[in-house]
């Protein structure tokens, strides 16, 4: 497909798009950060985790609209990348474990949070180390390749302290033979992970519903700019070395529907997903206004079908007019 010319991935209200028997899996960019945390507080910019207050609290004012007996069949799972920067600050977890007080302020009883099912740190965040940041960073599952292409790096960009030169030559691949000599990750390698992170929670849902019927799962993370880039510029099309930003907070949603369909919202932009292998196809179905504001639940599958229906009309179209006499 043509590539979509994403400017930018921007925080805005999330919209709850999970149909009963259905999946909607979150993924944030942390908040802004304070990058010479010294262990004292969250670590958090105050501004920055208002906004991701006011973000979930927008997103509890939509479950409110369901009948009472469905909002009771919600669970929700809160997963996190583990990264730590200064002062040991999980920027990610910190984020995760504001939209988890929020919701859980907003009503959500604690018996609707399956994170007691599995091992987690004491914020109540399942760490997932599929979201970490570039494994060159020394992450876990680093392999000694990665941390040669990181000293690679520093020497190739004239580094001197300044990160944003290693993100910048990592983030283009502007040494992808170096790194694919080396047998390093690369965005490509991220995206992978990316998708193998999709692949894995939609085994879990697809158990979780069989044992959970007529229930909805929100699984709700945070992971990073590094990571969720590059999984946008594949669901666009978009070059490797085209810049698309991520502001904090801001993400990709995934929605499962009860038939087991898979899409991926970006902003405005709806993308169905289909299991090939080990990867996903992917396809633009369209762009959809963001009315949550207006109290508004958008269900991105009706998109997907209403494609599927016209693809069928101009199919039934196109053979009765094969069928018919010239």
């Amino acid at each position: 497909m043509a590539f979509i010319n994403l400017r930018k991935v921007t925080a805005k209200p999330i919209a709850f798009d999970c149909e009963v028997g259905g999946t909607q899996i979150i993924i944030q960019r942390h908040c802004d950060y304070d990058r010479k945390y010294s262990g004292i507080g969250s670590g958090l910019v105050e501004e920055s985790a208002k906004e991701q207050e006011g973000i979930w609290r927008a997103y509890a004012k939509q479950i409110k609209k369901l009948p009472p007996e469905e909002q009771k069949k919600i669970k929700i799972l809160f997963v996190a990348s583990p990264t730590a920067g200064a002062g040991g600050l999980q920027r990610s977890v910190e984020t995760t474990k504001i939209a988890r007080q929020v919701l859980e302020a907003e009503g959500i009883n604690p018996n609707q949070i399956i994170n007691n099912d599995f091992k987690q740190n004491e914020s109540g965040v399942l760490s997932y180390n599929n979201w970490t940041q570039p494994k060159m960073f020394g992450e876990k599952g680093a392999t000694e390749a990665d941390l040669k292409y990181f000293e690679f790096l520093k020497k190739a960009t004239d580094y001197n302290g300044d990160m944003r030169k290693i993100f910048a030559a990592f983030e283009d691949d502007i040494y992808k033979d170096v790194r694919e000599q080396l047998g390093a990750e690369g965005p490509k390698e991220i995206v992978e992970r990316m998708q193998d992170s999709i692949s894995a929670f939609q085994r879990f849902s697809k158990n979780f519903h069989e044992d959970n019927p007529n229930h909805r799962l929100l699984i709700i993370g945070a992971s990073h700019y590094d990571t969720l880039s590059p999984m946008a510029k594949w669901l666009a099309d978009m070059p490797i070395d085209k810049f698309l930003g991520v502001n904090y907070c801001a993400g990709i949603s995934v929605n499962i529907d009860k038939k087991g369909k898979l899409s991926a919202r970006i902003n405005d932009s709806i993308f169905s997903l289909i299991k090939q292998g080990k990867s996903y196809k992917k396809q633009f179905v369209g762009n959809i206004k963001d009315k949550v504001s207006a109290g508004n639940l958008i269900n991105s599958q009706k998109l997907l079908e209403e494609k599927n229906d016209d693809k069928n009309r101009e199919l039934k179209n196109s053979e009765k007019g094969m069928a018919m006499p010239h």
